[in-house]
């Protein structure tokens, strides 16, 4: 009778063990399997013999070992750090990668009688969805490259290993003629030339530098370990590259990229005064004409504050009435007759006297303002017109 009840016992503990939905395996107290399930025996590709009662710990971590399931781990050195918890009775667990691919966690247990339990579960499918999301989280979908959330930690790193190296520089780029050809041919010919041209500019790179997308179509390089001249000859070769004309299906556009170029710690202490900089060395490029290089100067930050300066005044000026339409005869060549009169604007500053169109309308254009600007010389110079005695054309320069 208890012959009978033992085995029904064991008949039912079978059935638990075999209908889990991970690997099981039981210890005793002298290191000897117990009963495992066949889950258990799959993930590791052991035979059926070492799933019998009785056989040593020992061994069946050696059979896994041996059949070179665990990838990057030391063989031995993995089957006696088991032993030695198995000695000290104390609980571990860890993530192992199998050369199947799969990713198992696997914890063991230790049990009041001496024994232990372990339990090993296949986490491939949440594992590989971790990575997919942490992947998503500092990539760029449409190019694969790092983003920029991605890209501040890997310049936060350079940073603190300035000390090792021979200081590191951040290339700022911004693809010249960009927009038109996203608005002309599209947003997938827009979207297949910033591939493209994300492709080119990773092959350009060295083992350690990082290449991102910061947005739009701006981009950012991280050159580990090179001097001025490097991050110089690195921007030329990437502005040479750019100037080769993209191929979509036939439709071959041209494209220039302007880039700025600051150097660690010389430049810039942290990431942000670093960025800050080479930004200030990218807009410098930009209104030096296409595909223009520029490094870094102090100077620049000069510059910048002007047109910050320039730039409140401006808006000063609209609040206060501070511009005047002066009027310039146009004359018909052809008829030698007069035609009209175009209306040329004049900033008038309170401080500073008359200021040249050709010193405000660019701060004008970059911040937007020209709109405002533009619609007041209009409403001006049509009022002006209407109180002339005769009909007479007025011509308006607008700029958006």
């Amino acid at each position: 009778m208890a012959r009978a009840r033992n085995r029904t016992q064991h008949l039912r503990l079978r059935a638990i063990v075999d209908n889990l939905g991970h690997g099981l395996s039981l210890y005793d107290s002298k290191a000897r399997l117990v009963v495992c399930n066949q889950q258990f025996l799959d993930i590791y590709r052991l035979p059926p013999q070492f799933g019998k009662a009785g056989t040593s710990f020992r061994r069946i971590l050696e059979a896994r070992v041996s059949g070179n399931t665990h990838v990057g781990d030391d063989g031995a050195g993995y089957v006696e750090s088991r032993i030695g918890a198995v000695r000290e009775h104390r609980p571990i667990g860890g993530i192992h990668r199998l050369n199947s691919g799969q990713v198992i966690s696997m914890t063991h247990q230790p049990m009041a009688d001496g024994g232990w339990v372990s339990t090993h579960r296949d986490v491939t499918e949440l594992f590989n969805m971790q990575a997919e999301l942490t992947h998503l989280a500092y990539h760029d979908p449409l190019t694969g490259l790092p983003n920029r959330t991605l890209f501040y930690q890997r310049i936060g790193r350079a940073f603190d290993t300035i000390a090792e190296s021979n200081g590191f520089a951040v290339l700022c780029l911004d693809l010249d003629g960009f927009k038109p050809i996203n608005d002309m041919l599209g947003h997938a010919t827009g979207d297949a030339l910033l591939r493209q041209f994300a492709s080119r500019l990773a092959r350009a790179l060295g083992p350690h530098d990082t290449a991102a997308r910061m947005g739009g179509d701006e981009f950012a390089i991280l050159h580990i370990g090179g001097d001025e001249e490097s991050a110089l000859d690195l921007a030329h070769k990437l502005a040479e590259l750019c100037q080769q004309p993209f191929d979509f299906d036939g439709e071959v556009v041209s494209v220039a990229v302007g880039i700025g170029i600051a150097h660690a710690p010389t430049d810039g202490a942290d990431i942000d005064a670093l960025l800050h900089s080479a930004d200030l060395a990218l807009y410098s490029a930009k209104r030096a004409g296409r595909g223009g290089v520029r490094a870094y100067a102090p100077d620049l930050d000069r510059a910048a504050a002007g047109r910050r300066q320039l730039e409140a005044e401006l808006r000063r000026a609209i609040e206060n009435g501070e511009f005047e339409l002066y009027y310039q005869p146009i004359l018909d060549l052809k008829l030698g007759s007069f035609a009209g009169f175009e209306a040329l604007i004049r900033w008038q500053h309170p401080e500073r006297g008359m200021i040249s169109p050709g010193e405000f309308i660019p701060v004008a254009e970059e911040t937007g303002l020209i709109v405002t600007i533009g619609e007041w010389a209009m409403r001006e110079a049509f009022a002006e017109a209407a109180r002339w005695p005769v009909a007479l054309r007025v011509a308006v320069n607008v700029s958006t």
